[in-house]
C-alpha cells in the first residue's frame, strides 16, 4: 500500500515538473495539500478504531467524487495551474491507493459507495483488514 512517504515522493516529483513547466511556486502547496495531506482523514478512522475498536472506512477526503469535482473546477478556472495541478495530484493519489489497496473492489474509493454501505470496511476491504495492520500503530509509525 502506498505509505505517506510514497505519496510525498510522488508529490515532490510532480511539484518539480509543475514548477519547471509553470515557474510558479504557488502550485507546490496545492500539490502537497491534495496529494499528501488528504491522508489526514485516516486520523478520523484511526480515532474511531481506538475508541470503539470498529474498523470503519469513512475516509471523508478519499473519493472519486472529489477528483471529478477537482477536474470540473480546473476546467472552470480555465486550467489555472494551481487548480490543474491540485486536481492532478489528487487523482494520482487516489490512483495509487486504488491500484495498491483495493484493485478488485474499485467502488471502495467512492465516498457514496462507502456511505451506502454504512462506512463498513467489510464492504470493500477484500483482505479482511490484514493489509492495514499498520492501522493499529500510532500515527507517527505509519511512515
Amino acid at each position: 500500500m502506498p505509505r505517506p512517504l510514497v505519496h510525498a515522493a510522488t508529490c515532490t516529483g510532480l511539484a518539480v515538473v509543475a514548477y519547471a513547466l509553470t515557474r510558479r511556486r504557488d502550485v507546490v502547496p496545492s500539490i502537497y495539500a491534495t496529494g499528501l495531506f488528504v491522508d489526514a482523514d485516516h486520523l478520523v478512522d484511526f480515532s474511531i478504531y481506538k475508541t470503539t475498536k470498529q474498523r470503519r472506512g469513512i475516509l471523508p477526503l478519499h473519493g472519486w467524487e472529489h477528483a471529478t469535482l477537482g477536474w470540473v473546477l480546473a476546467a472552470r478556472s480555465s486550467w489555472h495551474p494551481v487548480v490543474l495541478f491540485a486536481a492532478l495530484s489528487y487523482t494520482i493519489h487516489l490512483t495509487l491507493d486504488q491500484i495498491f489497496n483495493y484493485p478488485a473492489q474499485w467502488p471502495g474509493y467512492f465516498l457514496t459507495f462507502r456511505a451506502l454501505n454504512g462506512f463498513n470496511r467489510q464492504g470493500f476491504d477484500v483482505q479482511g483488514g490484514q493489509m492495514h495492520h499498520w492501522f493499529e500503530l500510532p500515527p507517527w509509525q505509519w511512515l
